[in-house]
């Protein structure tokens, strides 16, 4: 007689980001009355700037209340909690090293069942790393097939990878990688190279999260080879920066003089 027993296990963590009061009406006084009807009380908050994007996900959120209390003598007090979205401002001009560099990324895969071929050389190139929503991503691949593996088509990806630290009962991180949109290429037969010129659309999303030590958000381009049968296809991955102000200078490359012969020899070397 066997039996396993089972448990799970829940870690949270908890970081208010601001906390700050307001009086709009000092308690009257005596014999003063807050009379029947509609108040309005005018105020101001300026929101410090360091405050990251408002989040919503299944494992953990950023947001932003506002909590009204009136306090009635005799009575119990009525509370109305509002909530509200903050927006961080993030102007990819602003960043050092500058976002307007193209980005070269060269990976290799030798597959064990095969001992007869050479490697799979992919490489994968954007013209510069900060993008804002709507604006088009063109990414030039170069697919050198050296092996006798068929690779069945490549996918370009843009992924939102989302990583949750926890504090208690103790620090756990748990990372969540979610597909935001993606382009397919042709197949590449064994021994043969192909090269492919694909745009990827920036869908509405939220400037990267890094100023949180409870929810990271970042964002990547992946490049997957998708081979057939058993063996590990080969994914390139690249870090970009989402932002709210676009690039004032874009990045601009010459595809066929950055990324052309011998392609994959000197590509390594990057």
């Amino acid at each position: 007689l066997e039996s396993s027993v089972y448990y799970f296990q829940n870690f949270h963590g908890r970081i208010d980001l601001l906390n700050a009061n307001l009086i709009l009406l000092h308690k009257p006084r005596f014999g003063q009355s807050f009379l029947a009807g509609s108040h309005s009380f005018n105020f101001m908050f300026p929101l410090p700037t360091y405050l990251p994007t408002t989040f919503k996900s299944v494992e953990g959120v950023v947001k932003y209340e506002m909590n009204i209390t009136v306090k009635r003598f005799g009575k119990s007090d009525c509370n109305f909690v509002y909530p509200f979205n903050v927006m961080r401002v993030v102007d990819l001009n602003a960043f050092d090293p500058p976002l307007t560099k193209p980005v070269l990324k060269v990976t290799s895969k030798e597959f064990s069942i095969d001992f007869t071929s050479k490697a799979l050389y992919m490489t994968a190139m954007i013209p510069q790393t900060g993008f804002v929503p709507s604006q088009v991503i063109d990414i030039r691949i170069q697919v050198d097939n050296r092996s006798m593996i068929y690779v069945k088509y490549v996918k370009i990806s843009l992924k939102k990878v989302i990583a949750f630290t926890s504090q208690n009962p103790n620090i756990q991180t748990r990372e969540l990688c979610v597909t935001e949109a993606q382009v397919y290429c042709g197949d590449v037969p064994a021994h043969k190279k192909k090269s492919f010129l694909k745009y990827l659309k920036v869908p509405l999303l939220s400037p990267n999260i890094n100023n949180c030590d409870i929810i990271r958000l970042d964002y990547e381009i992946h490049v997957k080879a998708k081979t057939v049968g058993v063996t590990r296809s080969p994914v390139l991955k690249i870090p970009i920066q989402i932002g709210s102000i676009p690039l004032m200078s874009e990045g601009h490359v010459d595809y066929e003089l950055a990324m052309g012969e011998p392609t994959f020899l000197r590509g390594l070397q990057i």
